[in-house]
């Protein structure tokens, strides 16, 4: 969403230039033809107000497109009238205000999964446990020029901020802000800024070579804060600070990064282990980079100025020889790092979630080790001080409302905002620390406790327990299992049954030597063949459907696994139905026992026996039309019996579907109508709207003729079954 926003300048264009260009994409965004929108961290759409520009574009976008698939981990973070907002984009009419948003009528719309209780269908956990560790670090000897850089640094914002306050200067407290982040990074990245600062204040030029040197992703903030009086002597004598850091050797964070490597690779037993470290500067990355080379590492870097194709290229040098990952947080978007389980927080965002979001880059399905993480912080700064009384209070926060309830409330621009404004406080002013702390954390708790009560909305009585999920066999591999071998046998083939997998002879001579159902053993077996679906051959297989018609033969079989004395004759049905574009299917099994009674019970028990691969089975006649000819009519009254209930269900979902699609069309219609009244040329907006007319006529034909229901009903088996003798 944010790649589409509304821009609010361009270099050299005039105010009416911008408005323009933003009209102009908004309108071609909406127009665009969408059959589905999926939205990411889709609670960002919600905004302050309904003026905002991201939720003017999603709701319109809503409008445009039939289908809209809404994402987020926090959907409702206590204010209810955002959220109304929200669970509006998916249905208007359904939620017309903030009243109508209860429990029962949202139910429909939401599906929950919570990330540490999701399990797969073997009931086991999605996502590995997770460790975090703080890295403490200390000026030690050696590094007394950079603690005095740090002080310095320090001073300056403090004092630049006051003035900017004093001045009313929002743009100069940004860049205080800035420059006290830059300084906790590292000495290079202090000492860039800082040269670019002296640039802008001094009006001298650099060489264009020495500005692609400096060059920066804060640059432009640089640039753009004029200078305030007496900063000239106070910005020179920092950067000679910093050289002089510089000269005297690495950063304290650098050498503890240095022999945190060393330990973890010592106690993972593992010296090629691969580590994801992260940090907020391309400076200090660089700095990073080229220290962990020249020890011996090999070592990649991932940061927000590299287009796709360079991204890709480095996550596969990752995935393959590189050992160590640098990425900043703009370079870390939308990796998936499985393979890696161990990341450093060489800087550390204000804001907690950030850190999480950077953890969840390794912290993902598929994941097989436990998760580490360590942060580290600079001990007597700013930074530390904060960090170490806010973990306290928001840890007795999590112990009452849970880690998830405390991530929502977290997970916000307010909440971001919120964080900086607590930082800088504490930097203007230390001594009143502690107290700005506790009215911080009594704020996050009073929203984690709106947040709590909110998302009592989004619960239901469906909602999945792990116990249930234990309790569930996914039966679909075994289904294809099944498949797999009766048509290889039917066919004439041959089927080997091995310890652990298949070996398949197909009737033309294709020859499966290794063949799984299952992926999850895939791995432990070399040259394994995981059969599925999708695999072509059983896609010819299920295309072949059998029709039984009266006057074929019936087989009679012994089946392994009904109760004793079961005989009758069992047949199975299939319901077609077709609607338009849209076709239904239902099956119908039935049992018609020996002493007369029909058991559909037992008629689905026979079916789940013959679906199963290692069902014994055994051909003990066929049975000739002259025989059999009797159930062909009972069999044919009692289907169509059943068959009349199944038709009855299809045609009450066909028409939930009809009027879902009717309106959504109408919603699709007046969106397009509305977009093409804000066309200036006339001649354009005729020729548009006559495009429309003809796309919506034949929707609408469309619509009319997947109203008119198409109905067949045919018999697909048709056995004489009995219970195998004990």
């Amino acid at each position: 969403m944010d790649a589409i926003k509304p821009i609010a300048s361009r270099a050299g264009w005039t105010e009416k230039q911008v408005e323009a260009y933003n009209r102009d994409r908004f309108r071609a965004v909406v127009e665009a033809g969408w059959d589905l929108i999926v939205v990411d961290e889709a609670h960002r759409l919600a905004g302050a107000s309904e003026g905002v520009a991201r939720y003017e574009l999603a709701r319109e976008l809503a409008k445009a497109s039939p289908h809209l698939l809404l994402l987020s981990a926090t959907p409702h973070n206590g204010d209810t009238e955002a959220f109304h907002r929200l669970i509006s984009l998916l249905d208007e009419r359904a939620f017309p205000s903030v009243e109508a948003v209860t429990r029962e009528r949202v139910s429909p719309y939401v599906v929950r999964t919570e990330k540490r209780t999701a399990v797969d269908l073997d009931g086991r956990p999605l996502f590995v446990p997770r460790f975090t560790r703080p890295v403490r670090v200390s000026w030690g000897e050696g590094h007394e020029a950079e603690k005095a850089l740090y002080e310095a640094v320090t001073e300056y914002v403090r004092e630049g901020y006051a003035r900017a306050l004093r001045e009313r200067s929002y743009g100069a407290g940004f860049l205080m802000v800035l420059f006290q982040r830059l300084v906790t990074s590292s000495t290079r990245a202090i000492r860039r800024a800082l040269e670019r600062r002296l640039e802008v204040i001094s009006g001298e030029m650099l060489s264009r070579q020495q500005q692609l040197l400096l060059e920066e992703e804060y640059d432009e903030m640089i640039h753009l804060v004029g200078s305030m009086q007496g900063e000239r002597s106070e910005v020179e004598g920092l950067i000679e600070l910093a050289r002089v850091a510089e000269a005297a050797g690495l950063n304290a964070k650098a050498e503890a990064l240095l022999d945190l490597l060393v330990e973890v690779e010592r106690q993972e037993l593992d010296p090629d282990l691969k580590v994801l470290v992260f940090t907020e500067f391309t400076a200090t990355q660089e700095m990073l980079r080229e220290l962990l080379e020249s020890v011996g590492y090999s070592v990649v870097t991932l940061n927000g100025m590299m287009d796709l194709d360079e991204r890709l290229r480095v996550q596969r040098e990752f995935a393959g020889d590189a050992r160590v990952l640098i990425s900043t947080d703009a370079g870390g978007e939308g990796l998936n790092l499985q393979f890696c389980h161990v990341v450093v927080n060489y800087d550390l965002p204000w804001n907690p979630m950030r850190i999480e979001q950077r953890i969840g880059r390794v912290d993902r399905i598929g994941q097989k080790k436990p998760v580490r993480a360590f942060n580290m912080l600079l001990e007597s700064s700013i930074e530390h001080r904060v960090q170490e009384l806010l973990e306290i209070k928001l840890q007795q926060i999590l112990d009452d409302l849970g880690v998830d309830k405390l991530s929502d409330v977290l997970d916000s621009g307010e909440a971001t905002a919120d964080f900086e404004r607590l930082y800088v406080d504490s930097l203007l002013d230390p001594g009143h620390l502690e107290a700005r702390v506790e009215e911080f954390a009594q704020e996050v708790g009073r929203r984690a406790r709106a947040t709590r009560e909110g998302s009592m909305l989004l619960s239901s009585e469906s909602d999945a327990s792990r116990e249930h999920l234990y309790s569930v066999e996914h039966t679909l591999p075994r289904w294809v299992e099944a498949l797999t071998v009766h048509a290889a046998l039917g066919g004439g083939g041959e089927v080997v049954r091995r310890a652990r997998w298949y070996e398949i002879y197909w009737p033309d001579g294709e020859r499966w030597p290794r063949v799984l159902f299952d992926r999850s053993g895939a791995e432990e077996v070399e040259g394994a063949q995981v059969v599925s679906l999708v695999n072509d051959r059983i896609q010819g297989v299920l295309r072949r459907e059998h029709v039984q018609v009266p006057g074929q033969p019936v087989a009679q079989l012994r089946i392994r696994g009904l109760p004793p004395g079961v005989g009758g004759f069992w047949s199975l049905w299939k319901l077609e139905v077709v609607a338009g574009p849209r076709r239904y299917r239902r099956y119908l099994p039935l049992f018609l026992h020996d002493d007369g009674r029909w058991l559909l019970p037992s008629a689905r028990r026979i079916w789940d026996l013959l679906c199963l691969p290692d069902t014994k089975i055994e051909v003990t006649d066929v049975l000739p039309p002259e025989h059999t000819g009797y159930c062909w009519e009972l069999m044919s009254d009692v289907a169509r019996e059943h068959a009349a209930s199944l038709l009855a269900e299809v045609e009450k979902e066909h028409e939930i579907w009809l009027a879902r699609e009717r309106d959504n069309l109408e919603t699709y219609r007046r969106a397009r109508h509305k977009t093409l009244m804000s066309v200036g040329l006339e001649t354009v907006r005729q020729h548009r709207q006559a495009m429309l007319e003809r796309e919506l006529g034949r929707l609408q034909a469309e619509l009319e003729e997947a109203s008119n229901l198409l109905c067949e009903l045919d018999a697909v088996l048709l056995l004489r079954v009995e219970a195998e003798d004990d």
